[in-house]
Formats: C-alpha cells, structure tokens, sequence
C-alpha cells in the first residue's frame, strides 16, 4: 500500500519491520484511526495483527535462532586455520 494512500477502519495492511538480515513482514488489520500522531504504545490499540501472520513471524524468528546455533562459538586460531588450510589443500 502507498503511504500516501487513506487507510478506513477493517483495512488489511502489510507492514515491514527490521533490517535487511532480519526483515519481518506483518499483516494487521486497522480497527480504529487516530487524528492526530502518537506513540507506539497508543498505535498498537488501532490495529490487531492476524494470527497467521503471528505464526508466519514466529517461524522465521525460531528459523533465524537454529541458523545461529550452527555458527561455531569462536574463531579458529592460527594453528587451526593452518590445520584447516592443509587440509583443504590435500583434499584437492
């Protein structure tokens, strides 16, 4: 949806959250307008996010944690990537 289009209460609306890494994208449904600009605590009572969204979210927040878990805790030192270079080299 453009920005510079009018939203009307029962609207669906797709919005983009996050960084490029960890993009999220969220379906809400408008359920009251405000006239004038507010926080985000108030913003949140004029809208409810629909459930396969939430789930859809969900999923792809534990996707991202279990893409972490396979990341070594440190960095190999000089001896290990010496090691790791030798053996790539003899597996050629």
């Amino acid at each position: 949806m453009k920005t510079s289009k009018e939203i009307a209460i029962g609207d669906e609306i797709q919005i983009r959250q996050g960084s490029a890494t960890a993009m999220t994208e969220k379906t809400v449904i408008v359920e009251a307008l405000s006239a004038q600009r507010g926080n985000a605590t108030a913003a949140q009572v004029l809208y409810s996010e629909t459930e396969e969204s939430e789930e859809r979210r969900d999923y792809y927040a534990e996707q991202r944690k279990l893409a972490n878990l396979a990341r070594p805790d440190n960095k190999p030192n000089k001896k290990e990537r010496r090691d790791l270079q030798r053996f790539k080299s003899n597996q050629d």
